[in-house]
């Protein structure tokens, strides 16, 4: 990729010059005539009398194959005309070479090498160099040329060219399709149960949250228990991928937001608004993605399955909650919560402290003292009155708590609001 030319990113081959810099070119260059460089290599002055700089021009095009090497001193560049990347490495064999957008005057150092590309047709590049400096041809590049043009630009490892289906299918218990190949891509998502399927003589098991990708030219068959109504989503479409091979013949099982992207497809694919099209094509992408990336890195996602238990954990302790608080003004014990939710005490104390960041007791005690503090504010009762209002133990244990937490004894909190 094409990097911005600044003396942080370029400071290991050369400088970009600044105001000071340039004044200082222009004078040295005003009186000197131009010459126009037919070959870098064998560069003369125009006058040799008391000529110590030279300048003159050079010409590229996108099929500019040629390694340049800066001898016997540093040369200036500067962009006169077109679009110009600059490409500079400290070996001749342009081992390590970084890419630079030619659109400063710069300065290049002894020993550096250099190639430039034109962006786009021609361009135009200014070259100043004191006496026995020499921009020095080496051997063309071959194979070289074509890599460095290739990578000017960000290009897609992944390409779709077009969506050929997109069902939501429900299938009767016991269903079976006999089989198929074709020419294009294809992907299985399971949405609900579970199926079989045989690609090519091997059999994968699919599960909810399960996906499969059938690559072009693959003989693939699906099959339910003759007891389970399956539920999947197909995708059929035209896609260029640079390693076919890191999507075919292996499930993957994706996570939540992964399969907010299916769902997002198919929002689109049903309600057909402005550039939906386009829409379903981006989330297409994304989703195969971001399932390569977590394949390829072994990324542990959140499976449906985890989703689900998560899902499970956070309503019952959201009801365990809900139950304290009803029934913040009794004596409530952690048997009585997991009573009240179905679930065993061991189970939701642990489960509790996981999902809330406290325990049952820490969160019971939270509530009683916050109600307390209201209940002083209220003035209508006590601070016995309110200890046993609140199932607290004796009036003493309640104002050890309430100090505790609060810093302040309940009679210093009551005068406090005075």
């Amino acid at each position: 990729m094409i990097e911005n030319l600044n003396a942080l990113s370029f400071g290991h081959y050369g400088r970009v010059l600044k105001e000071a810099d340039l004044s200082a070119l222009e004078m040295l260059t005003a009186a000197r005539p131009t010459i126009d460089i037919a070959s870098a290599a064998t560069t003369e002055p125009a006058s040799a009398a008391d000529n110590d700089l030279y300048s003159g021009t050079l010409s590229f095009a996108e099929s500019n194959n040629i390694i340049y090497k800066v001898t016997g001193g540093s040369l200036l560049l500067d962009i006169i005309e077109g679009q110009a990347v600059l490409i500079v490495s400290k070996s001749e064999e342009m081992l390590d070479s970084q890419m630079f957008l030619l659109d400063k005057r710069a300065e290049i150092y002894e020993g550096v090498c250099l190639c430039i590309y034109a962006m786009f047709g021609t361009c135009q590049i200014s070259v100043c160099h004191g006496e026995g400096v020499r921009l020095s041809e080496l051997s063309p590049i071959d194979d070289a040329a074509l890599l460095y043009r290739e990578n000017l630009r960000l290009l897609p490892a992944i390409e779709l060219k077009g969506i050929n289906t997109l069902f939501y299918q429900e299938k009767d218990p016991g269903f079976y399709f006999k089989g198929e190949m074709h020419s294009f891509w294809e992907l299985t998502y399971v949405d609900k149960e579970s199926m079989n399927t045989n690609v090519d003589g091997v059999t994968y098991s699919l599960k909810k949250g399960d996906v499969i990708f059938y690559g072009p030219g693959q003989y693939h068959s699906q099959m339910a228990e003759h007891d389970v109504a399956v539920s999947f989503v197909t995708v059929t479409f035209d896609m260029d991928i640079q390693n076919p091979e890191i999507i075919q013949n292996k499930v993957f099982q994706i996570s939540r937001e992964q399969a907010n992207l299916l769902d997002k497809v198919l929002y689109e694919r049903e309600h057909s608004l402005f550039f939906s099209e386009d829409l379903i094509f981006c989330y297409l992408k994304e989703l195969i993605i971001t399932m390569i990336r977590a394949d390829r890195l072994n990324i542990s996602e959140v499976s449906l399955d985890s989703q689900l238990r998560l899902n499970i954990e956070n309503h019952v302790a959201d009801a365990a909650g809900e139950f304290i608080l009803n029934n913040i003004c009794s004596r409530i014990a952690v048997a009585d919560i997991a009573a009240a939710v179905n679930v065993s005490s061991s189970y939701l104390s642990v489960m509790f402290k996981k999902r809330k960041g406290m325990t049952l007791i820490e969160f019971v005690n939270h509530h009683k003292l916050e109600r307390s503090r209201q209940m002083i504010k209220d003035g209508k009762h006590n601070f016995t009155e309110i200890s046993e209002l609140l199932g607290f133990n004796s009036v003493h244990y309640f104002s050890r708590q309430f100090k505790n937490k609060y810093g302040l004894t309940p009679t210093d909190y009551e005068r406090a609001l005075r």
